[in-house]
């Protein structure tokens, strides 16, 4: 595992909470460590020690499964900066698709977070948008087609993370831009 260590820096979780609960709740995320999470490289729940929950802090990271009996695996999660995940369940792995860094939140430092009743909501408001992507990518898999998967994947992609351009709905990660012709887009929606 790369170096990790007490966060520094703001949060890209708290780019949305006011003052006073976001200083406070800066404060309490400055005291949880980072983790530099290199691309490619599998990161599994013992890699991520005590982490009740993670904050994308830079780049973007997937968790996948791998079923048993299958010779293919699932990505259950997705997540771009600012964006809180939980950590991977022990059939789990997480991914960064670039290099990457995460604030791993103990139980004790939720347990303050939540005592904040702005960043309370901030945290349910992140947890409802990772639900929805689970339950989307739930969705996405009982489709047998292997071309149907692929497009509701990145309908979903476009949705969270695109931006209409010119040439189509432009799907920026950090460090890797995919473009998806707009007549990919409208043949997707058909």
């Amino acid at each position: 595992m790369d170096a990790e260590h007490a966060g520094g820096g703001r949060s890209r979780l708290l780019e949305s909470v006011p003052s006073p609960d976001g200083e406070v709740a800066a404060e309490i995320l400055a005291a949880c460590p980072t983790v530099d999470v290199v691309a490619g490289e599998p990161y599994f729940r013992s890699s991520l020690r005590r982490g009740a929950l993670l904050i994308v802090e830079r780049g973007f990271v997937v968790i996948r499964v791998a079923p048993p009996r299958t010779n293919r695996s699932i990505i259950t999660c997705d997540a771009g900066p600012g964006r809180a995940v939980l950590p991977p369940a022990p059939e789990e792995v997480l991914f960064a698709l670039v290099d990457s860094k995460l604030t791993v939140i103990s139980p004790e430092a939720l347990d303050a977070l939540l005592a904040l009743p702005v960043m309370a909501k901030t945290l349910l408001e992140q947890l409802a948008v990772t639900l929805g992507q689970k339950q989307e990518a739930i969705g996405t898999f009982g489709s047998t087609r292997h071309i149907e998967r692929v497009r509701s994947k990145l309908l979903q992609l476009a949705r969270n993370y695109g931006r209409v351009a010119l040439d189509g709905v432009r799907i920026d990660f950090p460090s890797a831009i995919l473009c998806w012709p707009t007549w990919s887009a409208r043949r997707a929606r058909q």
